[in-house]
């Protein structure tokens, strides 16, 4: 069967080397549920060996190639599994992430919808964004654009269009197609250097040139 789609690990892979390249290396990594089971919470090493969902999967193999790029180590990820997809999914995710690891300074997220929901609960909780804490997210949908969510931006209404063209005009050779469609880095206003780097005299000139708060 033909498929138009995203290359998601190298998609995660640029987002993810772009926060290791701020300088982190206590990262959180929110993802959408990974099995067919109803499990929510920390993610062990066994169940990120084999995620049902191939999305998840290459994500979350785009932020190890990048760390392992970087010379950290990936089994250093603090991995929380969202199975239901509600607007408090990732802020409950987000919780339970710097719960188990408070040295956390970035939370990188497989969809923007978790990433905004971990933006609520942070500054809820009076945690800055980007001043404490680094946020990114995926998919690029209206509402992370508009708050300034750093993320990738995946052509979504180019995928469901060529995918329609495809079905009603199959190829002449009758074998299956794969097209895969470009992706961009958006770099909102999430994202900094971890705190302990923007104390040091080498990082002044970043905390300079930093944005204006998420909102």
């Amino acid at each position: 069967m033909s498929r138009v789609g995203i290359d998601d690990r190298a998609a995660m892979r640029k987002v993810a080397d772009y926060v290791l390249g701020l300088g982190h290396r206590d990262i959180g990594l929110l993802t959408m549920r990974l099995g067919h089971d109803r499990r929510q919470g920390l993610v062990d090493a066994e169940r990120l060996q084999s995620p049902a969902f191939d999305v998840q999967r290459e994500r979350i193999m785009g932020v190890w190639d990048a760390m392992t790029a970087a010379g950290a180590d990936p089994d250093s990820l603090t991995v929380v599994e969202s199975y239901e997809h509600l607007p408090t999914s990732g802020g409950a995710a987000a919780k339970v992430a710097l719960t188990a690891n408070p040295r956390i300074t970035a939370l990188m997220c497989t969809a923007d919808i978790l990433a905004l929901s971990a933006m609520d609960y942070l500054r809820g909780h009076g945690i800055y964004v980007p001043g404490q804490m680094t946020v990114t997210g995926f998919d690029g949908v209206p509402e992370a654009i508009s708050r300034g969510l750093t993320t990738v931006s995946q052509p979504s209404l180019q995928k469901g269009r060529r995918a329609g063209e495809l079905l009603h005009q199959p190829p002449r050779s009758g074998l299956p197609v794969v097209e895969l469609l470009a992706t961009e880095l958006i770099r909102g206003r999430t994202c900094g250097p971890p705190l302990r780097l923007r104390r040091s005299p080498g990082h002044r000139a970043i905390t300079a040139r930093r944005g204006p708060a998420a909102c």
